[in-house]
């Protein structure tokens, strides 16, 4: 390790220190390997009445029009996470521990069978890997394509 290694990950941004940014990236790349896992299992699922229950609820693909925070927020409120989040956000420089209580809430509240939730999840993942490889999140990258087609058709008459 070094010296700037270390500072980086001593120095404060806001609330939290550099060295909890990399902890967000482990937990982020976990996320996105669950996503994975889960998207298997779905593909492996052959029971039609968990497909049937399913297409009752919203398509994720209508989450991704949303800005990312409003997405979030409203998964905060689905999960009846508010209070759990509103304490994490209270602390003046949140904790470990604090932060595996929230993992733990989440994980409680969000099943795999869940038609409700499952789709927002799939969108609040799809949101963290867009975030990942473009620096961008799905709203932000849909709105840049439409615009950018509307641009070639205005160009192109």
């Amino acid at each position: 390790m070094t010296v700037s290694d270390i500072v980086w990950r001593s120095q404060r941004y806001g609330k939290i220190l550099g060295d909890d940014f990399e902890s967000l990236i482990h937990l982020f790349r976990e996320m996105s390997l669950q996503a994975k896992e889960l998207k298997l299992l779905l593909a492996k699922n052959e029971r039609p009445e968990f497909w049937a229950q399913l297409a009752k609820g919203p398509s994720w693909a209508i989450y991704y029009q949303e800005p990312f925070e409003k997405l979030m927020a409203r998964f905060v409120v689905m999960t009846q996470s508010t209070e759990v989040i509103s304490a994490l956000v209270a602390q003046q420089f949140p904790s470990d521990t604090a932060r595996i209580k929230l993992e733990e809430h989440f994980a409680d509240k969000v099943a795999p069978d869940d038609v409700q939730l499952l789709p927002m999840f799939l969108a609040m993942q799809g949101n963290v890997e867009a975030i990942a490889r473009f620096s961008s999140t799905m709203n932000e990258l849909l709105t840049r394509a439409q615009n950018e087609q509307f641009r070639n058709a205005l160009h192109s008459r």
